[in-house]
């Protein structure tokens, strides 16, 4: 079929095969953008009751509208053959990026609630899928879950389905299409060829669902006859047996979805999606403890065509957290760390580049990276409702604050090098100033601190919003790495970090607005700085640095600091592996924001033979910046530092 046209579709390249048929690649001629399109096997074609059931479905799915189901354009005949075409999804499957010990819980919500959702939509219309399985859950390259080839999906009816053909056991000896779906997904009443209705597809995705958590699926066998056997007679392994770290909850969830009798099933995927959901909630909230993030081996099923040594890859999360009984009782004692209350995640994309938080604490304004390009998007936190109110950009945005009235955001456009404003209702951006390394809002939100740079000589300028004019403060002083700038309470002098003398390390400097005088903050010696932040309530500065100071830390996480006073000691907020930047707060001293970074590596083994097809040996979630070394020992094994605490 490769190189062949079917009425305006020239075929492309193939995609896969299943029972009913081959999904290829195709490019639509006519509204030129290219299709997934399923052609239907030549004998079921000739099977005329068959291809009359094929097109009633296909037309039924062409009206489900919902984001994690892949569209249905048409359906077509030419030529004697029949095929329909589809959205045509750029990405992995999920069977592809299982881990081999399962996801971590936010992950897992994250891609099965959708799926939940996609399948509850089409039992509302009265569409059974009957193949849900890792194979037919595409992740795009958002890694947002598209459910696709419902291409073995029953009409539900009145009642339950009565059409599949009994099979007995001994006659599964070849091919899987000899019962609709696939063995190790099954639900018992499918495998026996009994009636099913839409709690087969619950038990199918309590199947996948415990795959997600485990990396191991519930029932398996040597053969297809061994496997539809357990599904029929065996009960599974606890989900909690495999990973202590999952909470029973979870267990309890899965084990009413793998009910072999449908009635103690979950009645509707409604019900599954709303304990799931609660579940969620409530390991959100705090009220159940999330598993820690752990260390795992054996990789995933597929192997990345990258660098053999690792491969790092960046999460980045919003918290907030409240900081009112910090402020209220004082630093602690020295026997014990400040406890942090109430950290709640936001967002989960894992592409957040730069967050701030509105004066009123109401809505959180971030920006994502989206394939290469930028966005900014508004968060009302009582009801979770997220408005894009700047949709992506070639460049990228690397710092947003909000104005003191909160009605207005401004960013930074690194690529431009350009600071703009927009309101918060959206609109179109408004340029501030250009020729913007770094910048800062004023406390009133009338002027803004400027730093410009040409190499490591950096000076320091200050503007006013509304005039636009613009005069320098301070010229070529050598700072180092990045710099970061915020603002005195009073508004009289700009804070920023520099190089200690003759150090790498770093220490905070202020400049005097009126008297041109730069000075040092205080006497703490920073081994980096990669936040600086003025807390609006008027409690103190916050900075994201090492947990030591001193320039031989910079490979150590960035944990939150609070100060008082420029005068005060710093005291440490955070005890946990993770990197933080980007600080912002309220006007009321409740809540903070922060984006909290994650860092996984993957480790691959390449045999010099055969360079095409690295094996995934490890993949783990880690603290600290920098990938690790490894080295191999004579007994093939591989050797690395697991990092502290």
């Amino acid at each position: 079929m490769i190189g062949k046209t079917l009425s305006h579709y020239e075929i492309c390249s193939k995609l896969g095969e299943g029972g009913m048929g081959t999904v290829y690649r195709a490019h639509d001629n006519s509204l030129g953008r290219d299709v997934a399109l399923k052609v239907l096997s030549a004998n079921l074609t000739a099977d005329i009751e068959f291809n009359q059931r094929f097109e009633r479905e296909v037309k039924s799915l062409a009206a489900l509208r919902h984001p994690s189901i892949v569209t249905i354009h048409s359906f077509e005949k030419d030529a004697g053959v029949c095929f329909y075409t589809m959205e045509l999804v750029e990405g992995r499957t999920l069977a592809d990026q299982i881990p081999a010990t399962g996801f971590p819980l936010d992950r897992l919500f994250q891609l099965i609630i959708p799926v939940i959702d996609a399948v509850s939509h089409a039992h509302t219309q009265g569409i059974i899928h009957r193949d849900l399985k890792p194979t037919n859950i595409m992740l795009d390259q958002d890694g947002t879950p598209k459910v696709l080839d419902f291409g073995l999906a029953k009409l539900g009816d009145a009642g339950p389905t009565t059409d599949a053909k009994t099979v007995h056991l001994d006659e599964l000896q070849t091919a899987e299409g000899r019962i609709l779906g696939t063995f190790a997904y099954m639900s018992p009443e499918q495998a026996e060829g009994k009636p099913t209705d839409h709690r087969s597809d619950i038990f199918s995705l309590g199947i996948i669902l415990y795959e997600m958590a485990t990396g191991q699926r519930p029932f398996t066998g040597d053969t297809p006859v061994s496997t539809i056997s357990a599904i029929i007679k065996d009960a599974p392994t606890s989900i909690t047996t495999l990973n202590q770290h999952l909470p029973r909850h979870l267990w309890r969830i899965v084990k009413k979805c793998l009910e072999k009798d449908p009635g103690r099933r979950y009645q509707s995927t409604r019900d599954l999606r709303n304990d799931l959901a609660e579940l969620k909630h409530e390991i959100d909230s705090g009220e159940l403890s999330a598993p820690p993030p752990t260390m795992t081996s054996g990789g995933t099923r597929w192997a990345r065509t990258g660098p053999w040594v690792a491969l790092a890859i960046v999460i980045v999360i919003a918290a907030i957290l409240g900081y009112q009984a910090l402020k209220r009782n004082g630093p602690p004692a020295e026997a014990g760390p400040v406890q942090l209350a109430g950290a709640v995640n936001l967002t989960r994309s894992g592409k957040v580049q730069a967050a701030d938080l509105t004066p009123d604490g109401k809505f959180l304004v971030y920006s994502e990276r989206v394939k290469d390009r930028s966005n900014l998007r508004v968060l009302q936190l009582s009801t979770s409702s997220d408005v894009e109110i700047l949709p992506p950009g070639n460049d990228k945005i690397s710092s947003v604050q909000i104005g003191p009235q909160g009605d207005h955001a401004y960013y930074l456009n690194d690529t431009r090098r350009a600071v703009y404003r927009i309101a918060l209702l959206g609109g179109d951006p408004q340029l501030v100033s250009e020729d913007v390394d770094e910048y800062a809002l004023a406390p009133d939100g009338r002027q803004l601190a400027i730093m410009r740079s040409a190499g490591a000589q950096v000076g320091l300028w200050l503007g006013d919003i509304e005039r636009g004019q613009q005069e320098p403060l301070l010229d070529e002083m050598q700072i180092g790495f990045s710099a970061h700038l915020t603002w005195s309470y009073a508004g009289d002098c700009i804070l920023f970090n520099a190089l200690k003398e003759q150090s790498i390390a770093q220490v905070l400097m202020q400049l005097s607005i009126a008297e041109r005088l730069v000075s040092p903050a205080n006497t703490h010696v920073w081994g980096y700085v990669d936040a600086l932040s003025r807390l609006r309530d008027g409690s103190g500065f916050m900075i994201a640095g090492p947990r030591n100071p001193g320039p031989a830390t910079i490979q150590e996480p960035s944990e939150l600091w609070l100060m008082p006073t420029l005068a005060s000691e710093a005291i440490r907020l955070t005890y946990d592996p993770f990197d933080y930047a980007a600080i912002g707060s309220d006007g009321q001293g409740n809540r903070l924001t922060t984006l909290q970074k994650q860092f996984e590596q993957t480790v691959q083994v390449i045999a010099l033979a055969n360079p095409a097809q690295p094996r995934q040996v490890m993949h783990m979630s880690r603290a600290g910046r920098w990938w690790m070394p490894l080295t191999w020992t004579r007994d093939d094994r591989i050797l690395y530092p697991a990092g502290r605490g």
